[in-house]
């Protein structure tokens, strides 16, 4: 999977500009990015972790925020940072999915959220490019 991904000028939350070969690979990049931002400042446990996915939003852009804020909901329950995701059914309006992450004892950022305000997806020459808000 090829991705890549950086800060892009917000006055108070974090915003970043995650970018992928394919839309598949621009869900993973993002959810890569969101990994790194948390970086946890060290690891619990070797204990890894996995939890299931079943979303369905009104187009592409929800989804990536509604993807997003579930996997954020499923780092604060378990105190976990989720880097990898296993897609069983990924469509433009609804995605089935497996995370894997590790356990951590603390974060290094503490996002409340993806927001819906500013979120584009586009697919520009041969490459997808999303814009994201996190929620600080």
């Amino acid at each position: 999977m090829g991705y890549s991904w950086k800060y892009l000028e917000h006055p108070a939350d974090i915003k970043v500009e995650v970018k992928a070969d394919s839309l598949r690979d621009l869900f993973k990049g993002a959810l890569k990015t969101l990994a790194e931002i948390l970086h946890p400042e060290n690891l619990q446990t070797e204990e890894s972790i996995t939890q299931e996915l079943n979303i369905s939003s009104l187009n592409q852009e929800v989804l990536l925020v509604d993807f997003l804020n579930e996997v954020l909901t499923f780092s604060d329950i378990y105190n976990a940072i989720f880097d990898r995701v296993e897609f069983k059914v990924f469509e433009p309006q609804r995605l089935r999915a497996i995370i894997k992450g590790k356990r951590v004892k603390s974060f290094r950022e503490e996002i409340k959220g993806v927001t819906y305000h500013g979120i584009s997806i586009k697919k520009e020459d041969n490459h997808w490019r999303a814009i994201l808000l996190l929620d600080v």
